[in-house]
Formats: structure tokens, sequence, C-alpha cells
């Protein structure tokens, strides 16, 4: 009986010692969700740019995009269109084609545009909100720029 115990006794500590493992294991190799979710974001830039062409700096700059901005704020206010974030990525990539070549057509009757359910509506929504947050990073650029050089005068 003796020698049982023994077993016994060292099974439960190399029981132990693997569920700290296992635990500490697991908590080493948990991941972000919220930059799972950019990543997953970025990639489906190539997507879009695999249906329309885009150019090498096109998607980093719609990739830049989604990195500052929270997709979340693009539709907020509009409870009646509410999209999926395919169409909201969809929709920066629209943004920044038509940044680059105002004369672009991008046709909305594509079957890549009614898969992830954008319309004219909503593009118009996250672009006036895009061009919102560009001026205003211009704004803030300018007046750090002014300030800067105020100090310096003195």
């Amino acid at each position: 009986m003796g020698a049982d115990k023994i077993k016994s006794v060292g099974l439960n500590t190399k029981r132990k010692y693997n569920r700290v493992k296992y635990l500490q294991n697991k908590y080493e190799t948990m991941y972000d969700k919220g930059l799972y979710n950019k990543n997953q974001y970025k990639r489906f830039v190539h997507v879009v740019s695999s249906n329309y062409m885009m150019t090498r700096d096109q998607r980093q700059e719609a990739k830049h995009i989604i990195d500052k901005s929270d997709l979340r704020t693009l539709m907020r206010g509009n409870p009646a269109y509410n999209c999926g974030w395919r169409a909201i990525v969809t929709a920066i990539c629209f943004y920044v084609m038509r940044k680059y070549n105002s004369r672009r057509p991008l046709p909305y009757n594509k079957e890549f545009v009614r898969s992830v359910s954008l319309n004219k509506h909503v593009y118009d929504i996250i672009s006036s909100k895009l061009r919102e947050e560009e001026v205003k990073t211009s704004h803030d650029i300018t007046y750090y720029l002014i300030e800067k050089l105020k100090s310096e005068a003195k």
C-alpha cells in the first residue's frame, strides 16, 4: 500500500504542474481580438484590390485609414443603414480610389459590391466622415506647426 500512495502523490504533483503549465501556455499565446480584427480588415483590402485594381499606394493608404480609425464610428448614428465590416472596408477602398482619381467610375451594381451590401448612400456617409476626419487632422497638424514656430520665435 505504501508504494501506491507514493505513486499517487507523485501523480498529483505532476497533474498540478501540468495544469499550471497549461494555463501559463494558454495565457501566453492568447491574442488581442482587436488587433486580430484590424488585421482581418487589412487582408480584405487585398480582396477589394483584386476586384478593382488598386495600386500599392492606394492599398497602403486604405490600410493606414483602417489602422487610425474605428470602423464602428464610421456607421454610428445611422441605424437604418447598419452594414457589416466588409462594406465599410470596401467603402474605405472606394474613398481612397476616388481620392487618387475623382473621375474613376465605381459601379455599385457589380456582383462584388452587392455581395458586401454596399450602396451609394452608405458610401456617401462613410466618405463624408472620412473627409471630416482628414480635415480635422490637417487642422491639428497646422495648429501644432504654428505653435511650434511661435515657441521657437520667443
